[in-house]
């Protein structure tokens, strides 16, 4: 990933924020220790790290990151499920599976076979 450059929430979006965490820490509570994991302390609060740099939300595979004039356009069920999903792509390791083939541009397989290399088409078969 890029350099990203973080960026402020506005009011409306911290609450929004605060009602997210809350509703996945109630509908996912197995999820809360990655969650707070992947959240870095910005003064009194756990967070994200927000950005215009994602397109809507992603993870480095240590922290949840978040395009907030994206994101909070999403309902609150909608968002709970976004951040769960990228929660998930840690549980499973997504981004230490893909970084050795990103590198090598290939993915082997154990019968010895390789394919090229695709990260949209492999970012679809993690999700």
């Amino acid at each position: 990933m890029t350099k990203i450059t973080e960026i402020e929430l506005t009011p409306t979006q911290h609450r929004k924020w605060i009602e997210t965490r809350s509703a996945l820490l109630w509908k996912c509570p197995a999820f809360t220790y990655i969650l707070f994991q992947m959240l870095c302390r910005k003064g009194d609060d756990l967070a994200a790290i927000f950005t215009k740099d994602v397109p809507i939300a992603a993870t480095d595979g240590s922290n949840l990151i978040l395009n907030p004039e994206k994101f909070f356009e999403f309902s609150l069920d909608e968002r709970v499920f976004i951040v769960a999903h990228e929660i998930l792509h840690c549980i499973l390791n997504h981004c230490s599976l893909a970084l050795p083939m990103r590198r090598s541009n290939k993915v082997k397989f154990v019968d010895g076979t390789e394919l090229p290399y695709d990260q949209q088409l492999m970012n679809v078969a993690m999700d």
